[in-house]
This record gives structure tokens, C-alpha cells and sequence, in this order.
């Protein structure tokens, strides 16, 4: 027996079921589920295998992280004690990732985003520069201009965002 072989023949064993933690494929990927379907190696396929260990209930349901791998990679599936339950413990692939629910949308990408703050930075600097500047006279009658005046009031004592700090490190993508 090759060395693969004897490597194969170690990963099928793992994949026979009888054990608490085995080597998987995702059948069935259902994104909007806390669940999914997988096949181990020998081609048992599990349904409703979860996404993470504990299932919350109402309010409960959102909290922690569900991960959603990508069909057909590899996954570690374990059983939870010595039930029947099954959850995901380790993805190859992920397709999505969502925290407490999802409802504050998609991370940023945060270079993109400072790059963007900076231009609206840059062009808010250049109005209030021409609002703190020379006085600009109406046409006319050569008087300081009404709108200068009512802009360079509603401005005082505002400052420019910071955004120098925006950033945490800690999760990245």
C-alpha cells in the first residue's frame, strides 16, 4: 500500500459515521438556514447538519455567528455529546459569514471607505476655506453676500470628521 493509499484509507475511516467527529462534504447548502446536508466519504449523507453547535430560539435565534460554507468543499462535522445532532466545526471554503442577525449589513472595506471620507473631506475644506475667506460682495450692490455670511454661522465651531481610527484591526477580510 502506497502512502496515499494508507492516507485515504485513514480519512475514509474517519468519514464512516461511528465516529464523533468526521470529514465531510456540503450536499445541500442552504444559505438563509441555520442547517445544511452533507456527505461523508463513504456517501452517507446527513441532513440538517447545524451551522453552529446552539440553535437560539426568538430573540436568542440571531445572537453569535452563523457560518455558511461554499457546496460541495470539505468540512469537519461533530457530533454534539452522544446525540444524534450534528454541527459544522471546521469549513475549507465559507460563503458567508453573518454576526447577531446581520442587520447592520456588509463589513466595509475600509481603505476604499477612508479614500472616499478623504474626498468628501477635501471638498468640504475647500467650501469652508471660501466661507472663512474674503468676504465675497453681492453683485450689485457690492454688500457682504447674504448666503456667505448665513453659511459661515452655520459652520462655526463644526470640525471635520476624523476617521484616523475607523479601523479594527482584529477582523479583517
Amino acid at each position: 500500500m502506497t502512502p496515499e493509499e494508507k492516507i485515504l484509507k485513514q480519512i475514509k475511516m474517519l468519514g464512516n459515521g461511528n465516529e464523533k467527529t468526521f470529514l465531510a462534504f456540503v450536499e445541500n447548502n442552504y444559505p438563509d438556514n441555520d442547517y445544511i446536508d452533507v456527505k461523508d466519504l463513504s456517501g452517507t449523507i446527513y441532513p440538517d447538519v447545524r451551522k453552529r453547535a446552539a440553535i437560539g430560539t426568538g430573540n436568542d435565534a440571531k445572537k453569535g455567528i452563523i457560518i455558511t460554507p461554499v457546496s460541495g468543499s470539505s468540512v469537519i462535522v461533530s457530533r454534539i455529546v452522544d446525540s444524534d445532532e450534528l454541527f459544522i466545526e471546521m469549513f475549507s471554503e465559507v460563503e458567508s459569514i453573518v454576526f447577531d442577525g446581520g442587520e447592520n449589513g456588509g463589513l466595509t472595506i475600509t481603505p476604499k471607505l477612508v479614500q472616499e471620507l478623504n474626498k468628501n473631506n477635501e471638498l468640504l475644506q475647500a467650501i469652508i476655506t471660501v466661507l472663512s475667506g474674503t468676504t465675497i460682495p453681492e453683485p450689485g450692490s457690492g454688500s457682504p453676500s447674504a448666503l456667505q455670511i448665513a453659511l459661515k454661522g452655520a459652520i462655526t465651531g463644526k470640525q471635520l470628521g476624523d476617521f484616523s481610527e475607523i479601523e479594527n484591526t482584529k477582523i479583517k477580510h
